[in-house]
């Protein structure tokens, strides 16, 4: 999910799904965050989730910028 500095620690997966047609996987999900007027001081982290998906039948493609 990248640094944040208000991440509460809870993190929400939304979707995990693998394209057939498109030949790729993806995540989606959000981060929960303090509120504005939250007293507690800003602290960096880096947050991240572990998601299961069912295995495709054939292995996507990597995918190589």
């Amino acid at each position: 999910m990248g640094e944040r500095e208000t991440a509460t620690g809870r993190i929400y997966v939304t979707d995990v799904s693998y394209n057939a047609l498109l030949n790729s996987f993806s995540a989606q999900g959000y981060v929960g965050v303090n509120e504005e007027d939250c007293s507690q001081p800003r602290s960096k982290s880096y947050p991240f989730a572990v998601a299961i998906a069912p295995r495709p039948t054939k292995a996507p493609r990597r995918f190589r910028p």
